[in-house]
């Protein structure tokens, strides 16, 4: 063989192998749960990938994948379509925006309050708006007929709240599947942040008890609305519970993937997500091995107030601080220009 044939095979041997890493790499990369769920992200309007807050600019972290968690307020099944003009799709009850650095393996929760005051929009039998006005936040999704439209309302409310941040998908459980998921669990072990007597005389303040499904509905779910402000109380007492689910799921890896099996099975019905199965369980494999702790949650500050209306119900509202929501923004989504948080 001449030279030029030698050079000649060595420049298409040469090429196969480049070939072949870049497809290697298409697969790992460019196909991965990852890349598909930054592609297909939902931002409401106002973004900016640079912001100054005090004196300093900050730049959007670009390793973030965020996820809405819901709480949906709703007995039996999750509806999965959506049915414009059908307002009992449930209230999200519970508003989580999780936000997961992979680079860092770091993990930060927004926790809004389900009455915050915000701008909503209820929609018709024909899909159409019928009506704009403020109202509580948790409203939005069954103003929107619940299913696809419903996640994607949230999605859109949340992220006008923090800035138009991207918000990578969406996931919605019925808070009725909150007794199967315990129960396959063994049961939760918590300590109580607050006097719940009024729900069993043995639930005082301070007090260790291990839940089962049934009481872990409860104690998620009830609020003593005679007390303003119950709404935040119930949140810290519904973070504190996850808190203690993911320690125990830390502490038994073979816990956390068969809680993921199920998810795909006898959860499924009490469901409604836009996430695709490989990008869950990408995402709890991530999620179940960086710690989370107290400090990793963030909450806006504002005021609650009371208010009755002309048939005498009464309405526990909540306005939130702008600069509180604007500094939480700062703090979990965007890092200073010079790279550090």
């Amino acid at each position: 063989m001449g030279c030029g044939q030698k050079l000649l095979s060595l420049l298409l041997l040469s090429g196969l192998v480049l070939f072949a890493v870049l497809a290697g790499l298409y697969e790992t990369v460019w196909s991965s749960p990852a890349y598909e769920l930054k592609r297909n992200a939902f931002m409401a309007g106002g973004f900016s990938r640079q912001r100054e807050w005090l004196n300093e600019t900050y730049c959007y972290n670009d390793e973030l994948i965020n996820i809405l968690l819901l709480g949906i307020d709703k007995r039996g099944l999750l509806r999965q379509e959506t049915i414009p003009g059908d307002y009992e799709a449930g209230q999200a009850d519970a508003v989580y925006l999780v936000s997961l650095d992979e680079k860092a393996e770091c993990v930060k929760v927004v926790t809004l309050p389900r009455n915050m005051m915000v701008p909503l929009e209820k929609y018709d039998e024909q899909g159409e708006v019928c009506e704009c006005f403020v109202n509580q936040l948790c409203l939005q999704y069954a103003f929107a007929g619940g299913g696809e439209a419903g996640l994607l309302k949230m999605k859109e409310k949340v992220s006008m709240l923090l800035g138009g941040i991207p918000i990578h998908g969406c996931f919605a459980s019925a808070l009725s599947a909150t007794g199967l998921f315990v129960d396959a669990i063994g049961g939760v072990t918590v300590r109580l942040p607050e006097d719940l007597t009024g729900l069993n005389p043995g639930w005082k303040q301070g007090e260790v008890i291990h839940l089962t499904g049934h009481e872990a509905y409860a104690y998620l779910h009830y609020r003593d609305t005679t007390l303003l402000g119950s709404p935040i109380m119930r949140l810290e007492r519904q973070k504190a519970f996850l808190l203690d689910v993911l320690r125990e799921f830390r502490a038994s890896p073979e816990l956390a993937f068969d809680v993921t099996k199920d998810l795909n099975t006898r959860l499924k019905p009490y469901i409604s997500t836009d996430l695709t199965p490989d990008q869950i369980l990408y995402l709890m494999g991530k999620l179940f091995r960086i710690p989370l702790e107290e400090d990793s949650f963030y909450r806006p500050e504002g005021e609650s107030r009371l208010v009755i209306n002309e048939a005498g119900r009464r309405f526990d509202d909540f306005y939130v601080e702008e600069e509180s929501l604007r500094e939480i923004t700062e703090q979990v989504f965007y890092r200073k220009k010079d790279g550090k948080n």
